[in-house]
């Protein structure tokens, strides 16, 4: 597709422009790009700065991550202002927006990779490989092939870990099958807003870091 053709320039960009990405050893797969956990730090980097190129932060704090959160809202801005795909806009919605919301990629009826939004860092979420809770909109779909739809209102236990939370507090999905890569995204988001006063002050989960600002 032209989007992601798009972002993997820019990512291969950003090979050339950064100094210590030189080495021959590493090459680009494509499962590398619009994904927060590549195979190596430096491809993780590449797509940094891709993000960053194609979707500045000064533009997108304003266009969009002031959205709801909303895969419909944020294909029509990926399309319309940034010629990107769903799932880099999507992420770098996550990595900007003051909301509450993750991001998972399934395939499979697994868990592939998440990312967290930096207002839903503290809560542990469920850990990647796991079969997905059949409960859950992504789970439904791998299972019985039920079509995605709209956001759906569930149970928090179908997509967090953790103890602090109810397993009943509610917890909107909303899901899209991506058809040509075999992956479907989720984002889910609190009904109501959690307070972390109410939470603790557990250390935070080791996996799914959101990405640095070094290519602000």
């Amino acid at each position: 597709a032209p989007n992601r053709r798009r972002f993997s320039v820019a990512h291969e960009l950003g090979h050339y422009q950064i100094p210590w990405h030189d080495s021959p050893q590493y090459q680009t797969q494509a499962t590398d790009i619009d994904n927060p956990s590549p195979s190596a730090p430096i491809e993780r980097e590449a797509n940094e700065f891709a993000a960053c190129l194609l979707m500045p932060r000064a533009d997108a704090v304003v266009h969009l991550a002031t959205h709801e959160p909303s895969l419909k809202s944020i294909s029509a801005v990926a399309q319309d202002r940034y010629h990107v795909s769903l799932t880099a806009a999507v992420l770098r919605y996550v990595e900007l927006t003051d909301c509450q919301c993750a991001l998972f990629a399934t395939q499979e009826g697994r868990i592939k990779w998440s990312a967290r939004s930096p207002a839903f860092a503290d809560v542990f979420v469920r850990h990647l490989g796991p079969n997905l809770s059949p409960s859950s909109v992504a789970g439904q779909w791998w299972d019985r092939h039920r079509k995605p739809t709209g956001p759906v209102l569930l149970d928090g236990e179908n997509w967090l870990n953790d103890y602090r939370i109810p397993d009943d507090r509610p917890l909107y999905e909303e899901c899209i099958r991506l058809g040509d890569y075999g992956l479907a995204l989720s984002l889910v988001w609190p009904e109501d807003e959690i307070d972390w006063h109410d939470l603790g002050d557990d250390e935070d989960d080791e996996h799914d870091l959101l990405p640095s600002e070094r290519w602000m």
